[in-house]
């Protein structure tokens, strides 16, 4: 089982696919790349995203840390409003 987390800007788009539950939230470059498949685009240069910057993580790594930090962000704010429970529900766990 995969799960996916994404979140855009008006400019950025960042999804973070991994085998991992979603109450894992990585910090760093190097837990994002490591454990994630990761795609980010710039919405405004690649609308269509064709072109994964992700693959480039010397040149865009900042922008993955500030991206990841909003989706981290959100979780957060997710999944505190009711614990996570519903992530049992999901992975079919009582």
């Amino acid at each position: 089982m995969t799960f996916s987390r994404s979140c855009s800007t008006d400019a950025i788009s960042l999804v973070v696919t991994t085998r991992r539950p979603l109450s894992r939230r990585p910090r760093t470059l190097e837990e994002i790349l490591r454990n994630n498949e990761v795609q980010l685009f710039d919405l405004q240069v690649d609308p269509e995203e064709m072109r994964n910057l992700a693959l480039e993580p010397e040149k865009n790594g900042a922008t993955i840390l500030r991206m990841n930090e909003l989706l981290n962000d959100l979780l957060a704010k997710e999944v505190s409003v009711n614990g996570g429970r519903f992530l049992s529900q999901i992975v079919g766990r009582s």
